[in-house]
């Protein structure tokens, strides 16, 4: 990326593994980069996928060593965030539950306040806040990001971008849940 000159940070399932969540080995790795979007590489050794975004918050990324060099890489926060940002393109909210409460154990409360401010995606915001009071029994992370939005107009969400329009309605979070959390 440096040679390309282009920003990026190491996102999603690949930033789980760094932060020590998720249970087996990503297959690929996962970049965030800024816009024009690059193609995926695949070749035997080797399979990256790209997601891009319009801006981040340097605040929001952290360089971690590996054996390559260091790297960039989204804290736990910016994380849970993105991983249900991106949830329709890496296998639905379903999936992305264990990595969220492996997360939540190394999420600050004040910290995940502060991103959800600069992530400014309300749905996203929305969706987690729900997953993680009603799901996951996370509430103090839950309370942080209704603080975040408590003052804004939110419409009302899918909490799976991936099913049908029909559920009931969460009224503080404004998520209608149209899927069966099998968690």
């Amino acid at each position: 990326m440096i040679y390309l000159k282009r920003n990026y940070y190491l996102v999603l399932y690949s930033a789980a593994i760094l932060h020590g969540a998720g249970h087996q080995q990503a297959m690929n790795t996962q970049l965030i980069i800024e816009h024009p979007s690059l193609r995926k590489i695949k070749n035997d050794r080797l399979e990256i996928d790209f997601f891009t975004k319009n801006n981040w918050n340097e605040n929001d990324i952290i360089k971690k060593k590996t054996d390559a060099g260091y790297i960039q890489v989204s804290t736990p926060e910016l994380t849970v965030l993105d991983m249900v940002y991106y949830h329709k393109r890496i296998g639905g909210i379903n999936r992305t539950l264990p990595i969220l409460e492996d997360l939540s154990e190394d999420i600050s409360s004040q910290k995940l306040f502060k991103t959800a401010q600069r992530f400014k995606n309300y749905t996203t915001i929305q969706r987690l806040g729900f997953l993680f009071e009603t799901i996951l029994n996370k509430n103090t992370l839950a309370n942080s990001l209704y603080k975040s939005i408590k003052n804004m107009k939110i419409n009302k969400t899918l909490l799976s971008s991936l099913s049908s329009d029909k559920g009931k309605i969460n009224k503080k979070w404004n998520v209608i849940i149209n899927i069966d959390t099998d968690y």
